[in-house]
């Protein structure tokens, strides 16, 4: 769901790769670099978004918010009953990196953990999530819009060249770039992908709507409304690209 273009998977299509996988004797591995941690409103989505048990599931961002750099991978019981066994020749399975656990960076993790199960993040995004994903479809009747999809706090619009074959837009009109500025000057930051015709659209999970139960940690112009105000203002503010380019 990240820099290949937000793309939802349908409802088991991860299930059946996992169980195709376990037919083989082949491992599975969850990549929640992006989705875990709040985005999707659950500390880590495989299980209760798309319905697997990874054997292993490797996170970083959001495990302290992006304060300090931090990586984990964490592993099933059952890989951890073979690697942590003593085998001939050698006494566990040694592998490791110079910063490996590190102190400071695990003590902001621990405390960003806090924070989250505290403030009950992950029920908060759960709650407004839905509510992002209505309000940023309205988007789809500009005129350059072709798709708006994702979950949650993980959005991405797509932009066309046209709605009906949904033909995107030569790589040289940079629409991504273009709408990235206009969003900017009205104080919106959203994520332009090189070569693409989208941006993603990734609050932090701790944001609300100006009527929300947090007011302390309200954006001005960050709530869903707001936030689809901006996208649709810098949208309409390049829509004649769509007219010399689509004609």
């Amino acid at each position: 769901m990240g820099a290949g273009g937000v793309i939802v998977p349908p409802p088991g299509y991860h299930r059946r790769i996992q169980e195709v996988c376990r037919r083989y004797g082949v491992l599975y591995v969850s990549d929640e670099v992006v989705t875990g941690f709040g985005r999707l409103g659950h500390m880590f989505a495989s299980e209760p978004m798309f319905d697997l048990a990874p054997d292993v599931i490797t996170s970083a961002k959001g495990l302290t918010s992006g304060y300090i750099p931090l990586g984990a991978s964490i592993f099933s019981d059952q890989i951890y009953q073979v690697i942590s066994r003593p085998e001939p020749g050698r006494d566990s399975f040694n592998h490791g990196f110079t910063y490996s656990g590190h102190p400071v960076c695990c003590a902001a993790a621990l405390k960003n953990i806090e924070i989250i199960v505290r403030d009950r993040i992950c029920e908060h995004v759960r709650e407004l999530g839905p509510y992002f994903e209505k309000r940023l479809a309205r988007l789809e009747g500009l005129p350059l819009v072709g798709d708006v999809r994702g979950s949650h706090f993980m959005l991405c619009v797509e932009s066309v060249a046209n709605k009906q074959t949904k033909e995107l837009l030569p790589e040289e009109v940079g629409i991504g770039e273009r709408i990235s500025d206009h969003c900017e000057k009205r104080g919106l930051i959203v994520r332009p992908m090189e070569e693409a015709a989208w941006a993603r659209i990734r609050p932090g999970p701790n944001f609300v709507h100006r009527t929300g139960a947090f007011p302390k940690r309200i954006w001005q112009s960050g709530s869903p409304p707001g936030q689809r105000g901006c996208l649709s203002a810098a949208i309409l503010a390049v829509r004649l690209v769509n007219r010399r380019v689509g004609s």
